[in-house]
This record gives C-alpha cells, structure tokens and sequence, in this order.
C-alpha cells in the first residue's frame, strides 16, 4: 500500500517540492522572475519584485530547502503572483534530465 501511495504521489506531483526537478523549478522560477518580458507573464502580467523582508539568496536558498519555513508574504508571491505551479521541467533534457 505503502508502495502505491508513493508512486501515485510522484505521478500526481513529480514537479514539486522535495522532488528530484524542485532545484530547477526553483532556479527557472528565479529567471523568469528577472525577465519582465519572458512569454510566463503574457497572462496576469510580470508580478514586480518579491517582498522584502529578505535577501535574494536567503529567498532562494529557504524556497530550495525549506519553502515551509518562508514567511507567509512570500509563499504567496510565489504562488499567487509568482505562478510557481505552472514553472514546468523541460523533460527532453536540455535543461533538466530526471536522470532515466
């Protein structure tokens, strides 16, 4: 059962946090974030810049790591204004190879 559930999990969610592509999603994210005219924002528009409160790397560090320990502000910047659901790996392995 055990089993199941963990593959399940990774069918249902294989592109988000504590997965093997969660250091690209994070690292792209980053990227279409210093690009106001990437295709990303053609919809809701460029999100303007993160809160502050901390610094890029200790951002980008705690998203990698820890997204849980990020303060409220920035996980819905990162959610709502940031679209991080909809960063995708590129799977054909120029980009990101999931090792198989």
């Amino acid at each position: 059962m055990l089993m199941w559930l963990g593959l399940r999990g990774v069918l249902s969610v294989a592109d988000w946090w504590g997965t093997p592509a969660w250091p690209f999603i994070v690292d792209e994210f980053f990227r279409r974030l210093d690009d106001p005219d990437y295709e990303h924002w053609r919809t809701g528009g460029h999100p303007g810049p993160p809160p502050e409160g901390l610094a890029r790397d200790e951002f980008r560090e705690l998203l990698l790591s820890a997204p849980d320990e990020l303060p409220t502000e920035f996980v819905d910047f990162c959610i709502h204004r940031g679209a991080i659901g909809f960063v995708r790996p590129d799977r054909s392995g120029d980009s990101y190879d999931i090792g198989g």
